[in-house]
Formats: C-alpha cells, structure tokens, sequence
C-alpha cells in the first residue's frame, strides 16, 4: 500500500464541491451530495491533501436499483478511484472507512452490486469479506445522469455482494 501521510476519508462538503470535480472525472458528484443532503446516506470522499483521488455514496436504506430495491441495508454504489491512484490503497481506504461509520450507526450489514466483468473491484470486495449472494444470480444494474444538459441511461452486468460488518475483514 501506498499512502501518503495527508490522507484521508471524509464526508464530503458542499464548500468541497469544485475540488471534488477538479479531482475526479465522474459527472455526479452534485446528485451524490443531494442524496446526503436529503439524509439518505453519506458521499465518501478519499483526500491527499487538497486533491480528491476516490469517491464512494454510502447509501443507509438501500439500493434504487429495480432489482435491488426491496432489500433494506446499507447500499455502497458508485465506488471511483482516479486512474493515477488505483491499486495504492485509496479504493480500501474509503471502504474501511465506509464499514467503520455504519458500525458505528448501528448497521450489521452492508450490499454493493458489482461488475461481473470488473475482476480488480471483485478482487478488493472479496479480500474486505464481502460474498456473492448467490441468490440474486446476474441482474443488470442501470444508472442515470445528466451529462452537459442530455440525461444518459447506463447499464452492467453485475452480482450482489453482502459483508457481515461484525466480521473481521
């Protein structure tokens, strides 16, 4: 792991807002902070010094997703790190972190949906004690955002997985 000394995970601000953009090239960073805003989660940010390397959106009463919906826990979606920064510690770092404030809110459990074909991410999740609900089979989670004034539909192939937060790991 390679971490500098000024890093860190925390709630992001709406002040916080242009270098969170100047930091990461995803486009939602403002409906992320309405979902905080509107109490329904907290948006995770990973911080080296005054740049912001990674980014996750801790959702408490669960995931939007069609297939997702009816399952009320902790919901982690949206889990980004810079190019720059991938494979250094940032994307644990913001997990951790994630794990450590819902322990700490009283939650058991967390889910996160995840690429079937993103081996890296399957990789981190698993090593963190996350495990594939295999139930849920292969669902298509889709997502929406507003990209320069056109709303834009995406969609991947992905599994549940589900990590028991009184579990080392």
């Amino acid at each position: 792991m390679v971490i500098e000394q000024d890093f860190r995970v925390s709630v992001a601000a709406k002040e916080d807002l242009p270098l969170i953009e100047n930091g990461l090239k995803a486009q939602h960073h403002e409906q992320r902070l309405m979902v905080q805003d509107n109490g329904e989660g907290w948006y995770l940010i990973a911080w080296e010094g005054d740049d912001a390397d990674g980014h996750a959106l801790v959702r408490w009463n669960g995931s939007k997703n069609i297939h997702l919906r009816n399952i009320k826990r902790p919901y982690v979606e949206g889990v980004g790190v810079r190019e720059d920064k991938q494979r250094k510690g940032v994307g644990r770092m913001i997990m951790e972190k994630a794990h450590e404030m819902l322990r700490q809110s009283g939650y058991s459990s967390v889910g996160l949906a995840v690429g079937v074909k993103n081996q890296g991410a399957r990789k981190l999740y698993e090593s963190s004690g996350y495990r594939q609900d295999m139930e849920m089979g292969t669902f298509d989670a889709t997502w929406t955002y507003n990209r320069n004034g056109k709303l834009r539909l995406e969609w991947e192939e992905c599994n549940y997985f589900v990590k028991n937060l009184n579990e080392k790991g």
